[in-house]
């Protein structure tokens, strides 16, 4: 994975964590608008209703920051139509991390590699 400046990377989601996507839910919830213009946009219609589907998509999330790998299921949510990130994301992100609630986290989907980009700003950090 090339080296890059997080600061002029063009991040196409920015987020800040709430209660929900740190705590027991498991789960960090994306912004359906974001997704829909930035992610689905590189996604043919097999991998889309894959997404769709009960069981999801598996995909590679790689942590920029730590230059690490991680294997997540990416899907939509079909009570509320909005897409997550499962299976590993509070293991591999929120405790490995210590991400907060109102930490803000950078992801874009890197189509050349097929892989999510993260990266994350730990508000936190600064206070301790």
């Amino acid at each position: 994975m090339a080296a890059f400046d997080l600061n002029s990377y063009p991040w196409a989601i920015r987020k800040q964590l709430t209660a929900s996507d740190v705590n027991g839910s498991s789960r960090l919830l994306l912004p359906t608008e974001s997704v829909e213009d930035h992610v689905l946009t590189y996604f043919d219609q097999l991998r889309i209703a894959e997404i769709e589907s009960k069981r999801g998509a598996r995909v590679v999330v790689r942590d920029v920051d730590t230059n690490s790998e991680h294997h997540l299921t990416f899907k939509r949510w079909p009570s509320t139509n909005s897409y997550v990130l499962i299976n590993n994301w509070k293991h591999d992100f929120v405790r490995r991390k210590n991400l907060r609630q109102g930490d803000e986290i950078l992801l874009l989907w890197n189509r050349s590699e097929s892989a999510f980009y993260f990266s994350a700003l730990l508000h936190h950090a600064a206070a301790i």
